[in-house]
């Protein structure tokens, strides 16, 4: 009976660690990534898109996310084409 109890609280322990693993590497990461690259896009002059594939797992939040880095990036590419015409 101990025996027993004792599997099931392994098991248990096992089966909460891996789903924490897989929501920390397919929700939180993610999110903490696209966070990091939309404050990088934002305020240190970064032009590139974001890779879709970085949000694949967040659902319909991940869509928005690359098409706002990739408006943010055409509207800046604009702008500087504006004040300096030349380059």
């Amino acid at each position: 009976m101990l025996t027993a109890g004792l599997l099931a609280g392994f098991g248990i322990f096992a089966l909460a660690a891996f789903v924490w693993r897989l929501f920390d590497e397919n929700v939180a990461r993610p999110i903490d990534t696209v966070a990091a690259a939309l404050r990088a896009r934002a305020h240190g002059g970064v032009h590139d898109e974001l890779e879709p594939e970085v949000a694949r797992y967040l659902g319909d939040p991940g869509g928005p996310f690359s098409r706002r880095t990739r408006r943010s990036a055409t509207w800046r590419r604009r702008s500087a084409l504006r004040r300096h015409p030349g380059r």
